[in-house]
């Protein structure tokens, strides 16, 4: 009596952990549960503990069915199997699936990288000592985060779900992984410190823990080229098949997965999680934005309206005046401090609206007056 009480309770106990964890961690269960933040972060925070115990209780279960014949034939090892798999599945998708690469990023020469990357394809940029780094949305989507060719440097950091990427400059020691999302925007663990970081702000929810930023823009890949014939380019093969057939296997599972998930995403103003606190109807959900934060002031400009006011406008932001021109030949829309000519480290370049203003609500748009004629013009929709 005794070992099929202890089976069922410990069955029960680890299914019950299982089901919130899966809940709170599986990614795509956000798309059919309310996944609550405070929910979301300790579950990422407890993820190695509450899986350890989750196993552990299983693990009981299946010696009490095994050793005292406890439970039912077939039903007992089904569920505890099924419950184990509850913690291990998502523990895999984002560790192994989602792997990021802070250590082992690969670059090679732009002349190796046109193999396989079109001339009109949009490419994250972003300079370190000297030496310039682009990164292709598609090479960037399953990694998230690659370190800038050295360990220990700064990492660029990439949400498909907002079509963000942002570099950060790491502190000696601090280790980035992927953690989840949530508001459609990637949570990053800090693993030295446990703590979980918002992408789009680079830094946890009090603030205790703040990454320093680099500039990052967006150019074509053939202005890229151009104008950085020494630059180094993110590729992102998956393994070969006959060094780890398992994970060669698993990776274009994961592929597979980016490319159904995500294709009404990016192609209509569907959200594959709706979980936006806030929306605004200035702009359609999937419009290109490049948003800047400047003394906590936050603003974002559309390309076609930098090129309706004559390629170049002057504003304000935070106190601060900030110049916005488009570059028709590199594709590149450069927003600089205007005392010091220095690009603007909060850009967040050729992201979507809806989750820029999702974080950033009362963000200004398009507004600023042209540089040519100093007159001051705003969107027909005007400004928050």
């Amino acid at each position: 009596m005794w070992a099929e009480a202890v089976h069922w309770v410990a069955l029960a106990a680890g299914g019950l952990i299982g089901a919130r964890q899966f809940r709170d961690l599986g990614d795509i269960t956000q798309a059919f549960f309310t996944v609550e933040r405070k929910n979301l972060l300790a579950a990422i925070r407890w993820e190695r503990p509450l899986m350890g115990v989750t196993i552990g209780l299983l693990i009981i279960a299946l010696a009490m069915y095994l050793g005292f014949d406890a439970g039912f034939d077939w039903l007992s090892p089904a569920l505890a199997f099924l419950c184990m798999g509850l913690v291990v599945v998502p523990w895999l998708w984002v560790h192994v699936g989602l792997r990021g690469q802070q250590f082992t990023a690969r670059y090679e020469p732009v002349s190796v990288a046109f193999r396989r990357i079109r001339s009109e394809e949009s490419v994250l940029v972003v300079e370190h000592n000297g030496q310039v780094y682009a990164f292709t949305d598609f090479d960037l989507k399953r990694p998230h985060i690659a370190g800038l060719g050295h360990a220990g440097g700064p990492v660029m950091t990439y949400c498909a779900l907002s079509r963000l990427g942002i570099a950060f400059v790491p502190e000696k020691g601090q280790r980035l992984e992927v953690a989840g999302q949530h508001g459609n925007n990637l949570i990053i663990a800090e693993m030295r410190s446990g703590e979980c970081l918002q992408q789009i702000y680079g830094r946890n929810d009090n603030g205790t823990v703040t990454l320093d930023r680099l500039p990052v823009w967006r150019m074509s890949f053939a202005g890229y080229a151009e104008t950085y014939p020494d630059g180094l380019v993110f590729l992102n093969p998956s393994v070969g098949f006959l060094r780890n057939p398992v994970l060669w296997l698993f990776d274009h599972l994961v592929e597979v997965v980016f490319l159904v998930a995500l294709r009404e995403h990016h192609h209509s103003e569907a959200l594959l999680f709706n979980t936006l606190s806030h929306e605004d109807t200035r702009l359609p959900r999937k419009t290109l934005v490049w948003g800047v934060v400047v003394n906590g002031e936050a603003a974002a400009f559309t390309r076609e309206y930098v090129i309706e006011s004559g390629g170049a406008l002057t504003t304000e932001i935070g106190g601060t005046r900030v110049s916005v021109a488009c570059d028709p030949h590199t594709d590149d829309l450069v927003v600089r401090t205007s005392g010091t000519g220095a690009r603007v480290k909060t850009l967040c370049p050729g992201m979507y609206w809806f989750a820029w203003v999702n974080f950033h609500p009362d963000t200004r748009l398009n507004t600023g007056w042209r540089t040519a004629r100093r007159t001051w013009i705003e969107s027909p929709a005007g400004c928050a």
